[in-house]
């Protein structure tokens, strides 16, 4: 069974727009940016304004999204208003850390491979 597993991120939509527009359009256009590794950082200007292939037929596999603490909440909801399962971390008690994430995410594959 395949299907596609969100982890902290923006999800994608209709139309080929830039990695900006997406985060704009979901998080809204002024949001503070979410501290990133030190690679991510080291992007050039270019990889936030280029467009993104669009998907067609997507999604073509169940989806979920697993929320751990460091990513958008309003992409947890967005996922929740798409019907998909979701799953977070900060919810979990003692399921943290990298362990804990694995963790949720096989409970949340093992979720979708029901649907």
């Amino acid at each position: 069974m395949a299907g596609y597993l969100f982890v902290d991120s923006l999800l994608p939509q209709p139309g080929s727009p830039t990695r900006a527009e997406l985060r704009d359009a979901q998080l809204g256009a002024g949001a503070p940016q979410p501290e990133e590794p030190a690679a991510a950082r080291e992007r050039p200007a270019a990889f936030y304004t280029e467009a993104l292939p669009m998907a067609a037929d997507w999604p073509d596999a169940p989806c979920g999204y697993l929320l751990t603490g460091a990513g958008p909440p309003a992409c947890a909801r967005l996922a929740e208003l798409r019907g998909w399962p979701v799953l977070d971390r900060s919810a979990a008690g003692p399921r943290s850390g990298p362990e804990g994430t694995a963790a949720l995410a096989g409970d949340l594959a093992e979720l979708l491979s029901k649907l």
